[in-house]
C-alpha cells in the first residue's frame, strides 16, 4: 500500500444510490493502494466517476478536510 494510509474511510454524508456508494468505496480502495498523495487519490476517483457516471463530479480526499 502506498504512503502511510491506515485503510480507514469516514463517510459523513451520502446522496447517491447504494450501487454508487459501493463503486465509490471500491474506487477509494484502489486509489489508496496506488497513490500516496491525497490529490492523486482524489484525481483517480474523480476520473473513475467521470468515466462511469458522466462529468461534473467533485472529489475531496484528505485528513484535514471538513475540520
Amino acid at each position: 500500500m502506498a504512503g502511510s494510509f491506515n485503510g480507514h474511510c469516514l463517510i459523513k454524508n451520502v446522496v447517491m444510490s447504494k450501487e454508487m456508494e459501493r463503486f465509490a468505496l471500491d474506487t477509494f480502495r484502489t486509489a489508496t493502494s496506488q497513490f500516496s498523495m491525497s490529490k492523486e487519490m482524489a484525481t483517480a476517483m474523480k476520473r473513475a466517476f467521470d468515466r462511469k457516471y458522466g462529468r461534473n463530479w467533485h472529489c475531496i480526499v484528505g485528513r484535514d478536510y471538513g475540520r
